[in-house]
């Protein structure tokens, strides 16, 4: 069944895939893509194009029609690397996380390729899906976690445990109680 994100979705793989650039769709899209039923109003990707290589990531969504939605664009580019963009035809809006971590790029290579309408499209594993959603650490996000974890029983718990002790060290959180809890 098409949604309406399912032409953005194809967009974005199409322009990505031409530009010969890495990237994942991640967030609410992803939960859905990966077998549980949830409601979301946009598109989050994470970019293989690090924050000082923002005008490139830019340019390649302005020119797959997207635009931005906030007054201090530029700013939220540089010192978040986050480019707050929206669809020009529909207002949806898009989420573009420039990458850069360890994890990000360790994410990216694993990336499944799923078809959406007629595309193949990069989304995040669900092992580190989970692993973000327990980072942003939101009472939705937990929410995710749990139906993520019945379908998908065979996650690597040692790779979801490993990243989330090093998130927990920065983040001064037990994320690995926090993810056996929800686990339980």
């Amino acid at each position: 069944m098409e949604s309406l994100f399912t032409p953005l979705l194809e967009r974005l793989a199409a322009a990505f895939d031409a530009a010969g650039v890495s990237y994942m769709v991640i967030g609410g899209q992803a939960v859905i893509q990966h077998g549980q039923s949830r409601l979301t109003e946009d598109i989050d990707i994470t970019l293989g194009i690090e924050v000082s290589d923002w005008r490139r990531a830019d340019a390649l969504l302005r020119a797959a029609d997207f635009v931005p939605r906030v007054l201090d664009y530029e700013d939220v580019a540089i010192k978040g690397g986050l480019l707050l963009l929206a669809d020009r035809s529909t207002s949806i809006r898009l989420d573009a996380a420039l990458s850069g971590s360890e994890f990000e790029q360790s994410a990216l290579k694993r990336a499944q390729v799923l078809r959406v309408g007629k595309m193949n499209v990069r989304f995040v594993a669900p092992d580190d899906l989970v692993i973000q959603k327990l980072v942003a650490g939101r009472e939705r996000d937990h929410d995710d976690v749990r139906r993520l974890l019945r379908k998908q029983p065979a996650l690597d718990r040692a790779y979801v445990e490993r990243w989330l002790r090093e998130y927990g060290v920065v983040l001064d959180q037990d994320l690995v109680a926090e993810f056996r809890r929800l686990s339980g």
